[in-house]
């Protein structure tokens, strides 16, 4: 008979238990297609209420494991989109498809759901259609503005100047009049209206503004009025009733997404305003987020990407060359490094967006902080490491390691090392490397660990005073542990 080992059976089921709690695919699928179908017979009727909340009871099981979905968006979609665009439905069903469509959206994100979208040129007018019909006042009818906004963001990314889809150009005298608006007019009309709302399509439409205005032929005509009226809108953003999220989230969307190049032109008219509105005072959490990204943003377009050294770098080979072991060094053409960035001038903006960001790291909201030290990490990738060797780490080491300590455990003879190896003794190089070191090595653990450090490292290091430092501490831990 073999024993019962109730330690053993306690530990099973601990380790089984996020597995019992995961789930493995969307078992609903089939329920939730007739769901989909069953919207056109109910739409009109109270029973809607009640599916709705149906709905959300299934898929809020997946809000842990929304990738579940994904396997089943296009089935799913394709359902919702055959009713809002068969003609013969009407305005009420559609609005119910949307609600339906919302929850969907509303599981899996709108990033994700978007690229399920059709995206055919023929859609792009039904769609902007459908919203130039919706009334933006209109608070029964959200779900239905936010999807279409949506739905527009990735159709707005057709490969061709929209200027196709008129009869005449925007520069001619009838565009822009009450009866003869271009397309591209429509759509920068619709964004700014629905940035100015007070509900989720103002994220909507940011989102939609970060992809219109960055197209080739938008952006020459049409990004920097936008942001003329952006800074216009929001001349004082310490009245309360002046405040229009939806924009600021839209000024900081396009400064992600845009170029370089075409948004640098506007970086100092953008950085003197939100300097101005002094945002960081502000009370309402999201105008001091928005104004974070904005500035970080604008930190970022006032410098230079840095290329990676270690990218891949393509050179110009040749496969018979190479096969028949012929050495052509003449005919390949010599792979060059990249060009060193340190010495690139940095705008005297920068100062004062790196002075801006760290003041925002001691707010009061998580969500401010942030994206404040995003914006500083960012940034200080970009700048030239002008002293970044002569940074002292031993004490940040020291502070990681007594973290690591106390919250895992897993080092060994951890309390002993941090004794040794405390916050400030670690401060004076010699007390480091001289007395610290060989302490640390008592430890078979580490033993051998310090000794390759001092050899690989410290040894061949730039500073002659580190290396004459090394040799003297490594000289003490072989005489005692080799």
């Amino acid at each position: 008979m073999v024993g019962f080992d109730p330690d053993i059976n306690k530990e099973d089921e601990c380790d089984n238990i996020g597995l019992g709690c995961a789930l493995e695919n969307f078992s609903e699928v089939e329920e939730v297609m007739n769901m989909i179908d069953n919207v056109k017979n109910i739409y009109n009727t109270p029973v809607v209420e009640a599916e709705y909340d149906k709905l959300y009871g299934i898929l809020k099981q997946y809000y842990e494991q929304p990738h579940l979905l994904d396997p089943h968006l296009d089935k799913i979609l394709a359902k919702f989109l055959g009713l809002i665009k068969d003609k013969e439905s009407s305005f009420e069903l559609k609005h119910a498809t949307f609600n339906y469509m919302y929850q969907i959206i509303r599981v899996r994100g709108y990033k994700v759901v978007v690229r399920h979208l059709p995206h055919e040129v023929s859609d792009l007018l039904t769609v902007l259609m459908f919203l130039e019909a919706q009334d933006p006042n209109d608070k029964e009818t959200w779900r239905s503005r936010f999807v279409l906004l949506l739905w527009l963001s990735i159709v707005v990314i057709i490969p061709f100047h929209m200027s196709r889809l008129d009869g005449f150009a925007p520069g001619q005298p009838d565009a822009g009049s009450s009866k003869k608006l271009t397309v591209m007019e429509r759509i920068l009309n619709i964004c700014k209206t629905y940035a100015l709302s007070k509900d989720s399509c103002a994220e909507a439409s940011a989102y939609l503004a970060s992809k219109f205005l960055i197209r080739s032929d938008v952006k020459e005509l049409y990004m920097g009025a936008f942001f003329e009226w952006a800074c216009d809108l929001h001349s004082n953003l310490q009245e309360e009733d002046t405040i229009h999220y939806g924009v600021l989230a839209a000024v900081a969307a396009v400064l992600k997404h845009g170029k370089r190049d075409d948004l640098y032109p506007f970086a100092p008219k953008l950085l003197e305003w939100v300097t101005k509105q002094n945002y960081k005072q502000h009370k309402a959490m999201l105008v001091r987020k928005y104004g974070v990204k904005i500035v970080q943003r604008i930190g970022l377009t006032f410098l230079r990407p840095r290329v990676a050294a270690w990218r891949y770098t393509r050179g110009s080979r040749s496969l018979a060359v190479t096969l028949g072991g012929v050495a052509a060094a003449g005919d390949t053409e010599p792979i060059t490094s990249p060009p060193d960035d340190d010495d690139q001038d940095i705008p005297q903006e920068v100062e004062d967006v790196v002075e801006l960001l760290l003041c925002s790291l001691r707010d009061d909201d998580t969500v401010v902080r942030w994206s404040a030290a995003k914006g500083v990490g960012r940034i200080g990738a970009r700048l030239p490491a002008v002293a970044a060797a002569d940074i002292n780490c031993r004490r940040a080491a020291s502070a990681a390691f007594q973290e690591n300590v106390g919250r895992h455990g897993m080092f060994p003879h951890g309390i002993e090392v941090l004794t040794t190896a405390d916050f400030q003794s670690v401060g004076p190089r010699n007390n480091a490397y001289l007395v610290i070191a060989p302490e640390v090595a008592k430890y078979p653990e580490y033993t051998q660990h310090l000794i390759d450090h001092l050899a690989d490292l410290k040894v061949e290091h730039w500073d002659y005073a580190i290396r004459e430092i090394a040799a003297k501490s490594l000289n003490k831990l072989t005489d005692k542990f080799t």
